[in-house]
């Protein structure tokens, strides 16, 4: 009888180090994801520092620059709280339906 107890708690325990490996999978592809983002925004901005325009009016490319850092931000932000609340979900064995995140 103890045998089989083992047995569940063991492949219990297994499950549950998949999900976390996983979870951590995904949150690190977000980061790659979001250092993409802030590291394309600066290109943007460094390129039109090394080559200027013509004219003297103040172009848009900074601008682009900063949403494309600032969406990298965000998505620093909500990954890492999407990370430590699913790590809280798989460590209180609590499942969550896809839909809903």
């Amino acid at each position: 009888m103890g045998g089989v107890n083992f047995k569940k708690s063991q492949r219990r325990s297994s499950s549950r180090v998949r999900d976390h490996l996983a979870n951590e999978r995904t949150y690190l592809a977000w980061m790659r994801t979001a250092i993409a983002l802030m590291g394309f925004g600066v290109v943007i901005v460094r390129l039109r520092l090394l080559n200027p325009p013509t004219t003297n009016t103040p172009g848009s490319s900074w601008k682009l620059g900063l949403i494309f850092s600032l969406v990298g931000l965000a998505t620093v932000i909500l990954s890492t709280y999407h990370y430590f609340a699913l790590r809280q979900d798989i460590d209180e064995e609590r499942s969550r339906n896809c839909a809903k995140i």
